[in-house]
């Protein structure tokens, strides 16, 4: 098997998005999300009664002309070259039980066969891919319920009638100004399931004036390493493990970090608090698959 040609992916998308308009925040995300993407149900983290995996739902948010949109379709085209699936049509739940079928692949390992359904549901325009009536209709529910990679999850619709998705692996990462989210997340929505398994990043405005972006032919050796990277990284199997002074450093941030009711005096945000952890021992786990 080929080596890997970079020293650590995620440096290197920054620096091949070095010269772009769009806020270094958003390149950062979403990098962390393809990584996560990437791995298909294969890598994770055993918390002994559970499995964590390094899926995310992440939506860029800020103003209009801030280049959200510009830095997740960077990221999704490396993506796709890399041979992640993407679903981007307006989701509904028929719609994304049927994609996630279409997905399912087999895997042998040694004498067990396995099958996982790995989706990274891409919207460059939440609105459009959620729509207003995304909580009313189940597809927020769904969305909640599939953020952590069920062994299995079965679905009802009128058309197919009831589904079983064995391993589903899905990912989401969306771009959104405020006045959208408001739409698609109604504010008596902030707070419940699906809203604190998000991590929403913000960015005020955009890097730099470009007029046009340098493609030369060092960025362009450059996005043929990230894509070869990627296709690597897309084979790794296993587990991740704690290092002693990695799982200290855990401990101690857990032990010690203030009770979600202590942090946040709106109680809607502190279903998010009480899902910090989980979102930092995600990032942890795509940082170690970035190097």
């Amino acid at each position: 098997m080929a080596t890997r040609q970079l020293a650590n992916w995620i440096t290197a998308y920054m620096e091949y998005t070095r010269a772009t308009e769009s806020p270094d925040a958003y390149h950062f995300w979403t990098a962390v999300s393809v990584l996560g993407a990437i791995t298909a149900r294969q890598v994770s983290l055993d918390f002994n009664y559970f499995t964590i995996y390094p899926n995310t739902y992440i939506i860029l948010v800020g103003p209009s002309g801030g280049r959200k949109s510009a830095a997740a379709d960077i990221g999704m085209a490396i993506a796709e070259s890399g041979g992640i699936k993407k679903f981007a049509v307006k989701i509904t739940g028929a719609a994304l039980i049927k994609e996630l079928a279409e997905c399912t692949v087999k895997r042998i390992n040694g004498n067990i066969i396995q099958l996982c359904s790995p989706m990274l549901i891409y919207a460059s325009e939440l609105g459009v891919f959620l729509g207003p009536d995304a909580y009313s209709s189940g597809v927020i529910a769904d969305l909640t319920d599939l953020y952590d990679c069920p062994k299995k999850w079965e679905k009802k619709t009128i058309s197919r009638g009831a589904e079983e998705i064995i391993g589903p692996y899905v990912s989401v990462l969306a771009a959104s100004t405020p006045t959208t989210l408001k739409a698609c997340i109604p504010p008596d929505a902030i707070g419940q399931g699906f809203t604190s398994r998000i991590l929403f990043i913000w960015a005020a405005k955009r890097k730099q004036r470009v007029p046009r972006p340098e493609h030369d032919a060092g960025t362009k050796l450059l996005e043929k390493s990230l894509i070869a990277d990627l296709q690597h990284i897309s084979t790794l199997r296993g587990t991740f493990t704690f290092t002693t002074q990695g799982f200290e450093m855990y401990r101690q941030h857990y032990l010690q970090r203030p009770e979600p009711e202590e942090e946040f005096e709106d109680e809607r945000l502190r279903g998010y608090a009480s899902r910090k952890d989980m979102h930092l021992l995600k990032l942890a786990m795509a940082l170690s698959i970035a190097d």
